[in-house]
């Protein structure tokens, strides 16, 4: 059920932002598939945050943090409660030892579609400016550089940064779409290197509370991150190292390449819909292995190019890719031996009836 009107005026007299109704997530998701969310809030900075929060837990409502969509299937039914995005005052990135903060724009969404394109143009000149104008980076007694990254920071960005500041560590994140904040909680990178592994300090709001948390109250493992119960991320604490800027563009360049060459483009998808097994052949082979390309249910279909991504024609219901899902899963089990997690997150409930 959607919010009363008395719901609906006490919210928006909160000033907190971008306030929609009874929205459609398919606006939202780079699957671009959904049922409405009761609302979608958008929070301008901290204050808004706390005040959305405390509303929420007033009215008894659950919120959803939304990132840019990405990993995420949002059923047919939609969301009940609150669909939360992060907004500008969430996207810094300052040096711990330089603090002036450089605020981004939020640009265009970063989805399945646009990623690679995103990745590449961010990269796309090489400049080393802490060289030129002679301002040195400032490296701690341990060689590294500490980076403020809000949760709101857009992938692309947060690589663009490190190119133009000589900085490695993130490599791995070329191509990946969304912000920061969901690569943290997807642990996103490669085999090679993932993002928790430059993660020190994540700040989170946890009740009512801002709080930093350090590794012993967190941890990252293969597409995972596990904080305390009701922690909502706020933003990070990255520990990179000096690198040359031409070698860290050319790193991402070609792992975009990479995946450009080896996963699906043009059309939405969720990425990867499960996780590799632990030990064995990744989830895309066993899929490519039990026949499964381009195997379809309604607007959904087994991507030809990546056996493990789900692609739409645009008119895929959450419930054809929940039905794939459920082929796939049950193929792999009968000819692997081999039971399938999902990546994808899957939210929301059905519709009536």
């Amino acid at each position: 059920m959607s919010l009363t009107e008395g719901q609906r005026s006490s919210l928006l007299a909160l000033q907190l932002g971008r306030v929609l109704f009874d929205e459609p997530m398919s606006r939202h998701t780079s699957f671009r598939i959904g049922g409405p969310v009761d609302a979608w809030v958008k929070v301008r900075d901290e204050v808004a945050l706390m005040n959305l929060l405390q509303w929420c837990k007033r009215e008894a409502l659950p919120v959803f943090p939304l990132g840019g969509g990405c990993n995420l299937l949002v059923r047919d039914g939609g969301i009940r409660g609150v669909a939360l995005r992060l907004g500008k005052g969430f996207r810094r990135l300052a040096f711990v030892r330089d603090p002036a903060s450089e605020l981004q724009d939020e640009g265009s969404e970063v989805d399945a579609v646009s990623r690679f394109s995103a990745s590449v143009e961010a990269v796309g000149g090489v400049a080393e400016p802490h060289k030129e104008s002679g301002v040195a980076l400032p490296v701690d007694e341990d060689g590294r550089v500490r980076l403020h990254v809000g949760s709101g920071v857009v992938v692309p960005t947060l690589l663009r940064f490190c190119v133009r500041h000589g900085l490695g560590g993130v490599e791995g994140l070329g191509g990946v779409p969304g912000t920061i904040g969901g690569a943290l909680v997807m642990n996103a990178g490669t085999h090679e290197g993932e993002l928790g592994d430059v993660v020190e300090e994540l700040y989170v709001v946890d009740g009512q509370e801002r709080r930093v948390l350090q590794p012993t109250e967190f941890s990252f493992s293969y597409r995972k991150l596990v904080l305390p119960e009701g922690a909502l991320i706020l933003g990070a604490l990255l520990a990179l190292r000096p690198r040359s800027g031409e070698q860290v563009q050319q790193e991402i360049r070609e792992l975009v390449h990479y995946r450009k060459n080896t996963q699906p483009t043009g059309l939405p998808s969720a990425g990867c819909l499960f996780k590799n097994p632990d030990v064995g052949p990744p989830a895309g082979k066993l899929i490519d292995e039990a026949g499964l390309k381009g195997l379809q249910v309604g607007g959904a279909r087994v991507s030809e190019v990546h056996a493990n991504y789900v692609v739409s024609d645009g008119k895929a219901q959450a419930a054809d890719v929940l039905e794939l899902m459920d082929q796939v899963k049950n193929r792999v089990q009968s000819i692997h031996g081999i039971d399938l997690r999902p990546e994808v997150r899957v939210v929301g409930s059905d519709p009536p009836g």
